[in-house]
């Protein structure tokens, strides 16, 4: 813990020693703040949209964890900071051609396309810090200023742990079960005319978990058994030496010139991308000639220990034209992307002849895109949608949606090329060489938004039909369905606002009946109540409420960590196992504060944990986070 309170100090002196910071006295009033450090896209520069937005000071979902990485949407985890997940809901890809397939962490990643740059008066700095009493620990520092009135640089560096909750060996004590580091450098330079501007950041993340494989039960599995976990004692683990590493590098670069005012502007965008992932495990033969269940099916290489490693590299040029008008939207574009491939597993050196044994994959790709995107609008009242890319010969995805007031209509259609990994593996415990055909998605979606008197409503409806898919199927393996899927959604987020009382409800529902292979809960909710106002006889403004999350209880992915993937299982169901099919709520009590630039929060998560059962599981065999005091803090520097 100590090193995070060091980051916290160093980053606390950066408005210090910056060449800017001023000494203020008790008479002297500081001119900057959130009035005058704003925040921008790259992707609403490039449309047009030039609006600066003030930085972030909101307390709303401060203290939900979802909120604490770059994905906010609901996940399917391993029950801890940092592990492995998946979103719950179904997504639409939104990407064609080749990919690797390796997105388990995913949601921890900073983003390039999506990174928020400044325009700032004074340096300004960002701390962000949670500590949890279950080991989970969440920092991030962002700094960013502006070297003249048109060039900006920032960068941002975060860091997150967690500590195993189970399988921990007795003789070490506590263990890190998840370590992530990332960090990235920002920069956004225009001329003096404001025609050219260029976008630029550079990403590396480095990401670690030692994988559990879940809680070991025997075959006669019992009640007290799956649950004796959250008895307050330890529960054992099949794996003991196992890990995955991942690692991430990108640059990303856009630039784009202004040549007939905003009717037609010229754009290059530059994209590289390196992703290394190994998983190790040094006692393969802990087990003996009895493998343990749901993990390693076979050995292909090395019985005593295991070294898959792959390398992904792409690299991509996109140029184009783009126009904005008050009445309408346009882009065309063309774009190359050039990826490779190397997988392989590696055995130990025989220590008779000092040989090793290798077996692998390489392949390299060379793929030619073209796109466009083009928008009609009529103030708020009406707009009309249409944007399409084709790698050809291959894939392509096209949406169109119209919008008229309040109601929204959309068709997405998609013929895309399964991942790399579900084509290809090379592991110690799996082999597959597959030549699946496409997969083609359609989406229909109705969907409406508005606000009437003090409640705000956003509802979609959406029918999704699958063909040629792709799933991993009970033995972990790739398999692409001859039979076609299909299946409903619905998604309505209802906000009612009553002078200082606030509900905030998000309902998720799945019919699934068509789609059996797709594995989400039949409902999903998510539901906070909470006092927002001046608190403690006016001493400060914040929010205190409870939140809870419940689903429905369903047969959800199992986890395999040697390939990284999630697949069908029906053999637990979670959120509490197959002793019970009962839903499992879970209930956070939060208060959450603003003082100026100071942001913070404290909370009791899962408060409810042993009613109605003693816990539950985020995913099969891997128990949910136990009843645990959280606080956060959110610092913000602006001199």
């Amino acid at each position: 813990m100590k090193r995070y309170f060091l980051y916290l100090l160093l980053f606390s002196l950066l408005p210090v020693l910056s060449a800017s910071a001023q000494i203020l006295n008790d008479s002297t009033q500081n001119v900057y703040g959130t009035k005058t450090t704003k925040t921008y896209l790259e992707n609403d520069f490039l449309r047009g949209d030039y609006t600066l937005r003030r930085v972030d000071t909101a307390l709303t979902n401060m203290h939900q964890a979802r909120n604490w990485y770059h994905d906010t949407t609901f996940h399917q985890d391993l029950g801890n900071v940092g592990t492995a997940a998946k979103p719950i809901l179904w997504q639409f890809p939104q990407k064609i051609g080749v990919r690797l397939g390796k997105n388990a962490f995913d949601r921890y990643a900073y983003k390039p396309e999506s990174i928020t740059y400044f325009d700032t008066k004074s340096p300004y700095t960002h701390l962000f810090y949670v500590q949890g009493g279950q080991g989970e620990q969440v920092f991030e520092a962002k700094h960013s200023r502006s070297i003249t009135k048109n060039a900006n640089i920032g960068f941002a560096f975060e860091r997150m742990s967690g500590e195993k909750q189970f399988g921990v060996q007795p003789s070490l004590g506590k263990e890190t079960q998840t370590q992530h580091t990332g960090f990235v450098l920002f920069t956004h330079l225009q001329d003096s005319t404001g025609k050219y501007h260029l976008f630029s950041n550079y990403i590396h993340v480095d990401h670690d978990l030692a994988e559990t494989g879940g809680i070991r039960i025997g075959a006669e599995a019992t009640r007290d058994s799956v649950f004796g976990v959250f008895s307050g004692g330890d529960a054992p683990a099949w794996l003991m030496q196992a890990a995955n590493e991942e690692k991430r590098n990108s640059f990303h670069l856009t630039q784009f010139y202004t040549l007939a005012k905003e009717y037609i502007k010229v754009f290059h965008t530059l994209d590289f991308r390196h992703q290394y992932n190994k998983y190790f495990d040094n006692q393969v033969n802990r087990y003996g000639a009895k493998q343990p269940p749901l993990l390693y099916p076979a050995i292909e290489v090395d019985s005593t220990k295991t070294d898959d490693r792959s390398w992904y590299r792409e690299m991509e040029n996109t140029v184009g034209i783009t126009g904005n008008h008050p009445l309408f939207v346009y882009k065309l574009y063309a774009r190359r992307r050039d990826a490779s491939i190397n997988l392989n597993t590696r055995s130990q050196i025989d220590p008779i002849d000092s040989t090793r044994v290798t077996e692998g994959y390489r392949r390299s790709f060379g793929q030619n895109f073209i796109g466009g995107e083009t928008q009609f609008r009529l103030k708020d009242i009406f707009n009309i949608t249409v944007n399409a890319e084709y790698q050809l010969f291959k894939d392509y995805l096209a949406t169109a949606s119209a919008r008229v007031k309040y109601f929204t209509f959309s068709q997405t259609r998609s013929s895309y090329s399964p991942t790399l990994v579900q084509q290809f593996m090379a592991s110690n415990h799996f082999n597959w060489n597959n030549n699946f055909d496409n997969i083609v998605a359609d989406r229909t979606a109705a969907s409406v938004q508005g606000t009437l008197w003090r409640n705000t409503l956003t509802a979609e409806l959406a029918r999704v039909n699958l063909q040629n898919y792709v799933i991993y199927n009970k033995l972990a393996e790739p398999e692409q369905l001859s039979k076609q899927l299909s299946f409903y959604t619905a998604f309505v987020h209802h906000h009612l606002a009553l002078k200082n009382f606030h509900a905030d409800h998000v309902f998720s529902y799945n019919q699934l009946n068509n789609a059996e292979e797709i594995r989400m809960p039949k409902w999903l909710v998510n539901s906070r109540i909470y006092y927002q106002g001046s608190l403690f006889k006016n001493a400060l403004f914040g929010q205190v409420g409870v939140e809870t999350y419940v689903t429905d209880s369903y047969y959800a992915d199992a986890y395999m960590p040697v390939t990284q993937q999630f697949y069908l299982q029906d053999n637990f169901r979670v959120p509490g196992s197959n002793f019970t099919s009962k839903p499992y709520p879970v209930v956070d009590l939060f208060l959450t504060v603003d003082i100026k630039s100071f942001n913070g929060f404290v909370k009791m998560s899962h408060v409810n944990q042993g009613y109605p059962q003693a816990g539950y599981f985020s995913s099969p065999y891997y128990p949910g986070m136990g009843r645990s005091f959280v606080f956060g803090i959110k610092w913000m520097f602006f001199d």
